[in-house]
């Protein structure tokens, strides 16, 4: 159980690691760690509640196992990223002020996204039957892989709270990341090498659209 804890603190550290790579180009004022820890904090929760509650709701309504098939993408993508989603929104009143440049709402969307990554491995860990690479793999990866999903639905979240922008690009960012986050998940479960999750996080184009 010990090497368990080991990998989810690891987790949390590459986690931690990849808020600070966004908080960099956070150039004109850097956001508080203070209302980082509180967004992880309250973020991670309601996002864990509201993906259990979708989960629940479908499983209730006759949905398939989530880990078949098609249920990567049909089912855990659009539920988790849906949910980390809301739950930014539910964190908005708490930082209203300190949202005032496009970084802000990656760095803060990162934030949600590492308290749901730190529950979700716990849970994972204390519950999983997965041994070896798999389990490895999915410990410590998951936090970084959980920002890459959800990161630009930050962006476009600050771009229609913000700047007004059209709510569909909220929609085309979580499309994005659901079909990253199913891509993912196939990943892990059949298996495949490290160099497919690469791919996945090259695809990702929130660091060019920050350099612009």
């Amino acid at each position: 159980m010990s090497s368990q804890y080991l990998y989810i603190l690891l987790s949390v550290l590459l986690g931690v690691l990849c808020i600070r790579f966004l908080r960099r180009y956070d150039i004109h004022e850097q956001e508080p760690w203070w209302a980082m820890l509180l967004v992880a904090v309250w973020g991670g929760f309601w996002s864990v509640v509201i993906a259990g509650t979708g989960y629940w709701a479908l499983a209730a309504l006759g949905a398939q196992d989530p880990a078949v098939r098609f249920g990567p993408f049909l089912i855990v993508g659009p539920v988790e990223e849906s949910a980390k989603l809301l739950a930014l929104a539910s964190a908005y009143p708490l930082i209203r002020r300190e949202l005032d440049e496009p970084t802000d709402g990656l760095i803060y969307m990162a934030c949600v996204a590492l308290g749901f990554s730190l529950i979700e491995n716990y849970f994972y860990a204390i519950n999983s039957t997965a041994s070896g690479a798999i389990f490895i793999m999915r410990l410590i990866i998951c936090t970084p892989m959980h920002i890459f999903f959800s990161a630009l639905m930050g962006l476009a979240f600050y771009q229609v709270v913000k700047e007004k922008a059209h709510w569909f690009v909220l929609v085309i960012a979580l499309l994005y990341g659901s079909i990253a986050h199913g891509l993912y998940d196939v990943a892990i479960l059949n298996g495949w090498s490290w160099w497919v999750l690469l791919v996945i996080a090259g695809t990702w184009p929130g660091v060019s659209q920050l350099r612009q």
